[in-house]
């Protein structure tokens, strides 16, 4: 692990890893089919996804990069390679190069690019990682939510909060549509993208809607992309 990492995150000070560091992330382990695979977890948290993957017979070696150290230092008792940094000032290629040219089928940015001022280029330079069949999958929050339209609409109110959609730390918000335009501009071709909805009530509203509800009601935003063929 390089030792000139990070010691906050995006500036803020944890006394502890906060529990949303500890998430296997079951929506994007979906994704993946049994098999060995090589999994590049971007925004690794405290390791727990790869830990997953690893058990589940997913992957066979899942590499990390953090930029929170006390999440990190977590990471690496579950993953084969963390690597600290920023990744607003991370050199793919470089890390590339050091990892002797290692390519991964999967990139994994699980409600990371949100955290990011200029997403664009991160998700553009990754792009070196990925082995030319493989899969990016990305996750984000969804800004249309009726959580935060209710209250926008209604009362002009537009709160920040110490996590969820309008995380303190967030620097980006996205819809599906600004969402795939995001990963379009990359060079990249969707495969999927969606809304998922959970709970009963949401999942009752759904049906009824015929799904055409369902920006206003999933709270994430899920992408699976490749390489462009063209």
């Amino acid at each position: 692990m390089s030792s000139d990492g990070l010691k906050t995150e995006y500036g803020v000070k944890w006394k502890a890893i906060p529990n949303y560091y500890k998430q296997s992330r079951t929506e994007l382990s979906g994704f993946i089919h049994v098999g060995e695979n090589s999994v590049l977890d971007i925004g690794c948290a405290a390791g727990y996804l790869g830990e997953s993957l690893k058990k589940s017979e997913k992957a066979k070696i899942v590499y990390g990069i953090e930029g929170f150290e006390e999440a990190a230092r977590e990471a690496e008792k579950r993953l084969d390679v963390v690597f600290l940094g920023d990744l607003e000032s991370l050199d793919f290629s470089k890390l590339n190069s050091e990892w002797e040219g290692k390519l991964f089928d999967y990139l994994i940015f699980g409600d990371v690019l949100e955290h990011l001022r200029d997403p664009w280029s991160v998700l553009q330079a990754s792009k070196c990682m990925l082995k030319d069949d493989g899969e990016i999958l990305i996750s984000l929050p969804n800004i249309r939510h009726w959580s935060v339209l209710l209250p926008l609409i209604i009362k002009g109110s537009w709160k920040y909060t110490a996590q969820g959609i309008l995380d303190k730390t967030h620097f980006r918000f996205f819809t599906k549509s600004s969402a795939c335009d995001l990963v379009k501009s990359c060079g990249l071709d969707i495969t999927y993208a969606g809304v998922p909805v959970n709970g009963r009530r949401s999942n009752m509203i759904s049906k009824l809607s015929f799904g055409m509800l369902n920006e206003f009601l999933g709270i994430q935003l899920l992408i699976s992309c490749k390489k462009s063929s063209k």
